[in-house]
């Protein structure tokens, strides 16, 4: 997904950009992550609760004093099993899906801690990207781009869509052209998925989402570029696929 700044009364598009990287783990990156099936009281749930409250092991895993696929492995259990599902390392934002809802870490009062009207939130969350690339749209001008990557299941159309729609709200997109590009994808899902054995619902497609938006970070339109991931990959069906 790209963030396209254009010049005040210009049709150019700048070529420079910064990266952002974020990766979103999938079901199986430890034998102790709780499966799809697995119930348990989510403490974000309860009645007052900060739905943001994070003060279980380490926030930013850079800042371990040894950092190694075993550490971060056990710190993402740690964690996980707090039902925080995002965690940083350095500027990479990692998510573990969770398989179940938490309503209140995507509500109203989490998105305004993230807006690009604020300062920068210390607290790992999908919003914190969108935040970084579209505070940096308007500070720098130049293109940002963000790189969402996972195995099948782990869910990168889920936080493409929120990345999406935190971006459209924080520009106060509410119109018939930011309701557009929110649909677009779902849209394309419908003729893309497949069901696999881990994911009941896996898009079929990679795609690059270029949204441009204007001299005061206004959205002015949005161009989709996908490819079928399937012609390259896939050599034979597996057992439990369709």
């Amino acid at each position: 997904m790209s963030v396209v700044f254009r010049k005040r009364r210009s049709s150019m598009v700048l070529k420079s950009s910064e990266d952002l990287f974020l990766d979103v783990a999938g079901p199986k990156f430890n034998t102790l992550t709780r499966s799809r099936h697995y119930e348990f009281e989510s403490s974000v749930d309860d009645e007052g609760a900060d739905p943001l409250a994070d003060k279980t092991g380490v926030q930013d895993l850079a800042k371990l004093p040894e950092l190694t696929a075993e550490s971060i492995v056990h710190e993402l259990n740690i964690r996980y099993m707090s039902s925080l599902i995002y965690t940083l390392v350095g500027d990479i934002l990692i998510a573990v899906n969770p398989f179940e809802e938490f309503e209140t870490l995507y509500g109203e009062e989490a998105a305004h801690r993230y807006l690009h009207t604020q300062d920068f939130c210390p607290i790992p969350h999908v919003y914190g990207v969108a935040q970084r690339a579209y505070k940096s749209l308007l500070a720098t001008h130049k293109n940002q781009c963000v790189v969402i990557s996972g195995e099948s299941g782990a869910g990168k159309t889920e936080t493409a869509k929120l990345i999406v729609e935190h971006m459209l709200a924080m520009c106060k997109g509410t119109g018939a052209l930011e309701k557009r590009i929110v649909e677009v994808n779902p849209l394309l899902e419908a003729f893309g998925n497949a069901k696999t054995a881990i994911n009941d619902n896996s898009s079929r497609f990679g795609k690059y989402l270029e949204i441009k938006f204007g001299f005061f970070g206004e959205v002015l339109g949005a161009h989709l570029a996908e490819y079928l991931l399937e012609k390259s990959r896939v050599v034979r069906q597996a057992d439990g696929e369709q």
